[in-house]
Formats: C-alpha cells, structure tokens, sequence
C-alpha cells in the first residue's frame, strides 16, 4: 500500500510540476506518463491535488505572460497590443459606437412544432398576434396547417410565407 501511495504522489508530482512551467494538461499528462482521464479523476476525487493543480496552471499561464512581455517589449507590437488589452480593458479594448439599424424584414426559420402542447401552440398563437405578424389570421389549427402538419401534432413545422414577416413587411 505504501509503494502504490509512493507512486500515486510521484507522478502526481511530475504533473504538477510540469503544469506550472507549461499550463497544458496534455504535455503534464505526458510528462507524468498519465491519461488524462486519470489525471481528471484525480483532480475530482482528491482536494488537495486539485488545489495544487489550480496554483500549477496559475503559475505556467504567469510564466507564460510574463515571457509574452519579454518578446512584446523587444520585438511584437501586436503582442503587446494583446497585452494592453489584457491588462487594461477599459482603456484598450475594442469599442465601437455606432449605431445598428436592421432594415427590411427578417424570415422565420422553418421550426418543428410537433413536440409543443395545445398550450403551447395557444401560447405561440398569442406571441405571433402581439408582434404583428399579418396573415389569414393564424390560429394553433393553421399554424399547423400551414406547416404541413396537424392540429395534433404530427410533423408540424411554422414558416411564414414572404411578406408575412411583420405587419410592417406585410403592408410593403
């Protein structure tokens, strides 16, 4: 029993300390001669090792940045753009202040309505009145008519035909 706990902490051991010079689980796993499923069972079932998982990927992904800032401040513009924005997002992110207008009409997808309730389509029924969608007055029983299916539920589907997207599309 102590040779298989001796074991256990060996190659848990490697992982971690493979994980905080490189945060890749895959090369850890590798490099402690472990699966990754047994390296995830591992972090579930035991506290402990999942507390010093966390600190290890902590520590690689730190060294990570901070070789990131090495390589910024001698020779990328770009990764140091990555950076700002990192560190300092209020200031450095992307933005854009304009405004976004849809015009014309948006087409309703063909959707299956065959798994809905008579509520459900009473319901559907009700949202589709208080949008504005214009027609032949569209009633659970012709939703589904015109979806190919029927009232009851079999292979039911809803798309509107075009002009029928809106009230404003229908008047155009």
């Amino acid at each position: 029993m102590a040779l298989s706990k001796a074991i256990a902490r060996s190659w848990q051991e490697r992982f971690i300390i493979s994980l905080s010079k490189n945060p890749n689980v895959t090369q850890a796993c590798k490099t402690a001669k472990v699966g990754r499923a047994l390296a995830y069972n591992e972090r579930g079932r035991n506290a402990e090792f999942a507390r010093r998982w966390d600190e290890a990927l902590d520590e690689g992904v730190e060294t990570l940045e901070a070789e990131a800032h090495r390589r910024a401040m001698r020779q990328s513009d770009t990764l140091m753009i990555f950076l700002l924005k990192a560190h300092r997002p209020e200031k450095y992110r992307d933005r854009w202040d304009g405004d976004l207008r849809l015009r014309g009409s948006v087409g309703i997808h063909p959707m299956d309505l065959s798994q809905l309730s008579d509520e459900d389509l009473e319901l559907l029924e009700e949202i589709v009145g208080k949008i504005g969608i214009t027609g032949s007055g569209l009633h659970a029983d012709e939703i589904a008519a015109h979806a190919g299916g029927d009232p009851d539920g079999e292979s039911q589907a809803l798309a509107l035909p075009a002009g029928m997207d809106t009230a404003e599309g229908a008047a155009e």
